[in-house]
């Protein structure tokens, strides 16, 4: 229960970083606009499916550019490159203190 606590602790110190105020506050902003919100939900499904897949990755990387060329407007909007560059800086805060946790546990694990 004391782990469980401790996450929750952890969670909110996440959400209150400057990189998850940016991502709500994009993700927010094209919420607003249902036909953008939906080509992005379409373009963030698309996306997931070909990096999922079980495809060759020379295949994967083609796909996944023809995605890209097909939503070529959405890169153009404000919203949405806001959005991306939010998700972006999240994702490397959080790839960030996931490697940090990695080596503070890893420390106790190395045999000496």
């Amino acid at each position: 229960m004391e782990l469980k606590k401790s996450v929750q602790t952890f969670s909110n110190a996440i959400k209150s970083t400057k990189e998850f105020s940016d991502l709500i506050q994009a993700k927010r902003a094209i919420e607003k606009n249902n036909m953008l919100k939906n080509e992005v939900i379409d373009f963030n499904q698309k996306l997931s499916s070909i990096y999922s897949s079980n495809k060759p990755q020379n295949i994967i990387k083609s796909e996944a550019e023809q995605l890209f060329k097909k939503f070529d407007s959405l890169n153009k909007n404000i919203e949405v490159e806001k959005f991306l560059k939010a998700s972006d800086e999240f994702n490397k805060m959080m790839y960030r203190t996931n490697q940090y946790m990695n080596e503070l546990v890893q420390k106790e694990l190395i045999l000496k």
